[in-house]
């Protein structure tokens, strides 16, 4: 098996490995289940919307991500169920739309992995430093939105260490190319969405929640 593989399987594995560590789950069981169908009801459908960025070797695809408020609701075992889910609909569409790339399974694993691991270190931090953002003015959005820089320079490092593996970084400039295909801007709407999510969610405001997808 090629190093980038072992390298996939192998950040699936730990997701896995992690997010039960974390089990079970701490939240009402039917709240779980609304939450997590309309999550994937959106996420699915925006899955088909997400922007190639890249330049040369370096590409991949983005979109919004909606696990840092998730994570946060469900805990990293409730975001294990969440991206397992998410990522296998999103594989089994692509094979049925015959737009699967030849290394869509271990891809997905990549995904499903990658998006574990570094919300739970945002999880992690967030709620460690939740209790001193309350008192600060804004404080709430300030840490979402310190949280997301932290996730997205997590999903860099473990896109340029893919990227190395599979021999399609070749240059310093390509990782910098990489770095600044997530501006602070897009990673500062990305943690407000996120923001908004997680509070509609636990104040049980559905209507809001639909709204801000």
């Amino acid at each position: 098996m090629k190093k980038y593989k072992i390298y996939d399987v192998s950040l699936f594995v730990m997701s896995l490995i992690v997010g039960l560590l974390f089990a079970p789950l701490e939240v009402d069981s039917t709240k779980f289940l609304m939450v997590f169908t309309i999550y994937i009801i959106f996420s699915t459908i925006f899955s088909t919307l997400r922007i190639k960025q890249g330049s040369g070797n370096v590409n991949y695809n983005y979109g919004i991500s909606y696990s840092q408020s998730l994570v946060l609701f469900a805990g990293p075992f409730g975001l294990l169920i969440y991206e397992f889910v998410f990522g296998f609909a999103v594989y089994f569409h692509r094979k049925l739309t015959k737009t699967a790339d030849p290394d869509e399974f271990t891809d997905t694993l990549f995904n499903i992995g990658s998006f574990v691991l570094y919300h739970t270190v945002g999880f992690l931090f967030f709620i460690s430093l939740y209790p001193y953002a309350q008192a600060i003015p804004f404080g709430y959005f300030l840490l979402f939105i310190g949280t997301a820089i932290i996730i997205s320079w997590q999903a860099n490092i473990l896109l340029i260490i893919a990227f190395y593996l599979s021999g399609n970084i070749n240059s310093w400039s390509e990782v910098v190319t990489l770095f600044k295909g997530r501006s602070i801007f897009t990673t500062g709407k990305v943690a407000l969405i996120n923001a908004f999510l997680y509070y509609f969610v636990m104040e049980d405001q559905w209507e809001m929640v639909i709204v801000s997808f």
